[in-house]
């Protein structure tokens, strides 16, 4: 079974209690010793580890790109789209989330190394870090025929450069 580490805010109880009821992906809640920690700490300590990081904050990538080495397990951000002037909330991400898992079935088995993914209500935007730069970015659309294919293709050519 695929497992997820959470940022802080993503942490909550509704949305852990939800992803146990799945039951097709473990998801970890930020450790107490982190809550309050930095984007640089929350990356020196999660990059290393085996499981993507699943955040909302938007910026992380962005911000922070020099504190993510090019191979990492993974780290999935999700935001609102450009058009939804919305602070995010957990319920907001939950049905972001939910919309991604119900079209594309196979995300909890799909291999994340190296990605760092941006899921929106529109689609997905996805790039990688080579030598602490974003490099990449692909934005796939939901409404695109065969969205789940070009996501799983960029998905798998990430993963093979570790």
């Amino acid at each position: 079974m695929a497992t997820f580490q959470l940022d802080e805010c993503l942490s909550a109880r509704k949305l852990l209690r939800a992803c146990a009821a799945e039951g097709v992906a473990t998801v970890r809640p930020m450790p107490r010793r982190l809550k309050g920690s930095l984007d640089p700490t929350i990356l020196a300590t999660f990059m290393p580890a085996m499981s993507p990081l699943l955040t909302v904050d938007a910026a992380i990538a962005d911000e922070h790109c020099g504190d993510i080495p090019d191979h990492h397990p993974g780290i999935v951000i999700i935001a609102n789209a450009p058009t939804v002037p919305q602070t995010m909330t957990v319920s907001i991400a939950q049905r972001i989330l939910s919309r991604l898992k119900k079209d594309f079935r196979e995300w909890h088995r799909t291999d994340l190394r190296n990605s760092i993914l941006r899921v929106t209500q529109d689609g997905v935007e996805v790039s990688r870090v080579i030598d602490g730069s974003l490099q990449g970015r692909l934005v796939i659309s939901f409404s695109e025929l065969n969205w789940t294919e070009k996501l799983s293709e960029v998905l798998r050519e990430n993963a093979a450069n570790a």
